[in-house]
């Protein structure tokens, strides 16, 4: 009984302890220079620095500098959504009016709007397509596809166009929605047929809820 008791105890020192952080932690707000206190999406960019898009404008922390972007451009914009384009070393910023891609290294500026082809609604999020383009989804249910070397965009039909909030391109041929009010939809990138995810009451295996607000994959591929 006494070597299982230290076999039992040996075996117990070696069970996993969760990670604690406890290094210092910084709140950053529009007193340290943000643009707006509503923070609403965030990006890493090719060289490291965190961007933060606002209610009225995109700001760059490097450190402790935080840095408004493109302020002329931005000024009284709701930004919407965010994404590194690493390809083109753009960060794409989506708005209520429109879409800029923005080139920190040469500071060029690339503006679109409904002229360029975009649907006439918010951009709830952008994700990067498994081709090396973008997948821009709209708040109205829309779908677009965009080619980001050439900056033109292509409508994607889809059989749930439900009020979109966010998108995932699994790298598998699948792109995954999130709905407000109607669950997820996973659409076959070749065919584009889909299919809609919502709750069932009483089914243990139905999503858990119907506003979807986040999707992600982790490197076990589970979504």
């Amino acid at each position: 009984m006494k070597w299982i008791v230290i076999i039992a105890c040996a075996l117990w020192s070696l069970k996993p302890v969760a990670a604690q952080v406890t290094g210092p932690t910084k709140h950053i707000s529009s007193a340290n220079g943000l643009s707006n206190d509503f923070v609403t999406s965030l990006a890493i960019d090719g060289q490291g620095y965190v961007w933060v898009a606002t209610e009225s404008g995109v700001n760059r922390i490097a450190g402790n500098t935080c840095q408004p972007m493109m302020t002329d451009l931005m000024a009284g914009q709701l930004i919407t959504a965010l994404c590194w384009h690493q390809p083109s070393g753009n960060m794409m910023i989506g708005t209520e009016r429109g879409l800029t891609a923005y080139h920190p290294e040469s500071g060029l500026v690339h503006h679109l709007d409904t002229d360029d082809g975009l649907v006439k609604s918010s951009i709830n999020d952008m994700v990067l397509s498994d081709d090396g383009g973008l997948w821009v989804v709209y708040g109205n249910g829309a779908l677009q596809h965009m080619n980001c070397t050439t900056f033109t965009v292509s409508n994607v039909e889809i059989s749930h166009p439900y009020p979109n909030r966010c998108a995932m391109d699994d790298g598998h041929g699948h792109l995954y929605i999130g709905h407000s009010k109607h669950g997820m939809t996973v659409m076959n990138i070749d065919n584009g047929l889909s299919t809609n995810y919502v709750y069932q009451a009483g089914d243990d295996h139905s999503l858990p809820g119907n506003n979807v607000r986040c999707i992600y994959q982790d490197r076990n591929r589970r979504i």
